[in-house]
């Protein structure tokens, strides 16, 4: 998915994937986005410290995974 740009987030006590989608993509529905993206299903699959990111543009994603 090289063609998608993307956010870093330096992941830290008290994320969670609903309050990043929330404040990325203002509706937290769309965790999901973010945690396929990050092949992290789960928060428990993350650690503090841990870099993930937040793919941009949003529709270029759901266009790309065909929703």
């Amino acid at each position: 998915m090289a063609f998608m740009d993307g956010i870093a987030h330096t992941w830290s006590l008290g994320d969670r994937y609903y309050k990043l989608a929330d404040k990325y993509y203002k509706d937290p529905t769309l965790w999901w986005v973010i945690a396929w993206f990050n092949r992290a299903p789960t928060e428990a699959h993350l650690q503090i410290g841990d870099v993930i990111v937040i793919p941009t543009p949003l529709n270029d994603f759901l266009d790309w995974v065909g929703l």
